[in-house]
């Protein structure tokens, strides 16, 4: 029997263009009989959107902050600010615009690991533009 190689897991969104989205991780470490909380003490988070993952810069980056260290919980925050500068395809809200995300975690010996990843999708905003 062949083995699967793990992935990192994904996630879509979709957010309202010109308002704040956030949304937290809570990381584990062991396996699904003995799930512990990660001790994110010291580690660094990062979050990225890109109209095409080999894009050269963000087109967001997304403020990454630790919620709880002993409980393993980070937030990732879109600011309002940075999805109404975007210049949208869609007419109107049910048109979405695809963007791909990736969230990377830096642990205490450096070593980058990408966490979750997906893609997110803005939905235009008429009051906000």
């Amino acid at each position: 029997m062949a083995k699967v190689k793990q992935t990192t897991p994904t996630h879509d969104f979709v957010i309202p263009q010109g308002e704040d989205f956030i949304f937290q991780l809570k990381l584990y470490t062991g396996d699904s009989t003995d799930k512990q909380p990660l001790n994110i003490t010291g580690y660094q988070f990062r979050c990225e959107v890109r109209e095409e993952a080999g894009d050269e810069s963000p087109t967001m980056t997304a403020d990454c902050h630790i919620v709880n260290n002993v409980s393993g919980i980070v937030e990732i925050h879109f600011k309002a600010d940075d999805s109404d500068s975007l210049e949208l395809d869609g007419t109107y809200y049910g048109e979405l615009s695809k963007y791909t995300y990736d969230v990377f975690e830096v642990d205490l010996d450096g070593l980058e690991k990408r966490i979750l990843c997906g893609y997110l999708y803005v939905s235009p905003s008429v009051s906000n533009r």
